[in-house]
This record gives structure tokens, sequence and C-alpha cells, in this order.
């Protein structure tokens, strides 16, 4: 699988898209960019499905556009009715007012595998920044969305909808994979499990 990022204007947050080793496919994980920035890292390759990691709002401002163009949104059943809590989801925070946010076409749990063109991607749910936070599983990187951050960060507790006593077994599910594993957080750059397990103790 191919992994590109984009880094929205706004927030700095990384909206990334995935195409299948065979480019038969793309998906999108946390729209947070412009509609048309993520069509032109898409190419020619279709553009199936919408993966949410959470349903935060400085990740998911492109939904509306996403919607226009039928593209199905898959989220976590834990987080899917913060899509339409303006509380939940921060919109009240640093949202458009006037954004209006819809259920989702598919309800994800962990374990589940989501399209990925010829290749699936399997969920990890880890909650902690929000209840339903999840994790996509690809060939030796996962994209964790504000759970974990390069440098030993992780993603605020004290927003509305989080949990904060289940971050530290959140994270460390995260850094038990692959010493290899490339991590491509919601926000900053790319970080491993390797380098990870340096910040974070275990215990």
């Amino acid at each position: 699988m191919r992994v590109s990022v984009i880094r929205s204007d706004d927030w700095r947050s990384n909206c990334y898209v995935i195409m299948d080793a065979g480019m038969t496919a793309a998906v999108v994980v946390d729209p947070a960019c412009a509609y048309d920035r993520i069509l032109r890292a898409c190419g020619s390759v279709p553009l199936t499905a919408v993966l949410l990691t959470h349903a935060h709002y400085d990740h998911i401002a492109a939904l509306p556009a996403l919607y226009k163009d039928g593209i199905p949104v898959c989220i976590t059943a834990s987080d899917a009715a913060a899509l339409t809590d303006s509380v939940r989801n921060l919109q009240t925070l640093f949202g458009d007012p006037d954004t209006v946010f819809r259920q989702p076409e598919r309800l994800l749990y962990d374990g589940d595998e989501v399209p990925g063109g010829e290749e699936g991607l399997p969920v990890l749910t880890v909650p902690g920044h929000t209840a339903g936070s999840c994790v996509f599983v690809g060939d030796g990187f996962a994209i964790c969305g504000d759970t974990v951050f390069a440098h030993g960060g992780t993603g605020r507790t004290d927003l509305p909808g989080a949990l904060p006593a289940c971050m530290g077994a959140s994270v460390g599910r995260i850094l038990a994979r692959s010493p290899d594993t490339v991590l491509y957080p919601g926000h900053g750059d790319p970080t491993t499990v390797r380098q990870e397990r340096l910040f974070h103790n275990p215990d």
C-alpha cells in the first residue's frame, strides 16, 4: 500500500490517502483538508471510502464535500454519535456552525477490516482521546489519529467525550506492534513503534 499525507492549512491536521498496490482503489483517512487536494492525491485512482480515526472537527471538515460524491463514511460505533454532536466533535470550539454532518454508512468495531482495494485495513480500537478512537493497520504502518504523536506525545483527554483512564492501555496496544511499524499521527511527523517505546513507560 502507498500512504500519502496532506496537511490541512487550518489546524495542521494530517489527512492520509491510502492506495492499494495495484492502484485499483484509494481510501481517505481523516479528511481535514480541502476536497480538491484529496482528489489530486488520488489522481486517476477511484476514491472508495472515508475512514475516520475519531470524530473531532479538525479531522472531518471535508466530509460534506465527500457526502455530495456519495463516498461512504466509516467510523467506530462508539464515536458515530459524535459526528452530529457539536460539543463532542468540537465544532462549537473551532468549527463552522453551518457545517452539517450526518451519520456514517458503516459502523466499525475492534477487529473489523475496512476496504482498501485489493487489500484490507484491520481496525484497532484505542479509546482515550475519544471514546471511539481507532487505528487503521496496514502492512508495516498504522494510521493512529490523535492517540500517539512523535516524541512521546499523546492526544488530549480533557475534551468532551474523552476517556482518560483508557489512554495508557490504548497507547500500549499500538506500541505492542512490530518495532519497525511506521506510525502516522493525526498531527505532526511520522514516527515508529521503536522510537515511541523510548518515551513511553510500558508500566
